[in-house]
């Protein structure tokens, strides 16, 4: 049993996680090229696509074929990363997010 949970985990770190971080990295190296990056923008990329691997990787490692699982999982990786920061910019989460704590901290101070 413990063979088997060290393969699971070789697999996960090593078809899901490192695939992810790498393609992170890349997109990151590929953006700080053409404009300031800020610390903000470094974390969340690095949440947002480790995340969205963590989250469908049991979902490809079961469909996609085990050669291409990582080139799957760089793809997806940068995709859902895009995805999320336009949904972030388009609904205007970071403004909802200063708005809601302002309106905790006026509720906490009465």
């Amino acid at each position: 049993m413990l063979d088997r949970l060290d393969e699971e985990f070789k697999n996960f770190l090593l078809k899901i996680i490192i695939p992810a971080l790498v393609a992170v990295s890349i997109k990151l190296a590929i953006m700080s090229q053409r404009t300031k990056i800020s610390t903000f923008n470094i974390i969340g990329s690095f949440v947002i696509g480790v995340g969205v691997a963590y989250l469908s990787g049991g979902i490809i490692l079961e469909t996609v074929a085990a050669n291409y699982v990582p080139l799957v999982i760089g793809v997806l990786t940068l995709v859902g990363e895009k995805f999320a920061y336009w949904l972030l910019f388009t609904l205007k989460v970071d403004k909802m997010a200063v708005s809601f704590l302002e309106y905790v901290i006026g509720l906490l101070k009465k």
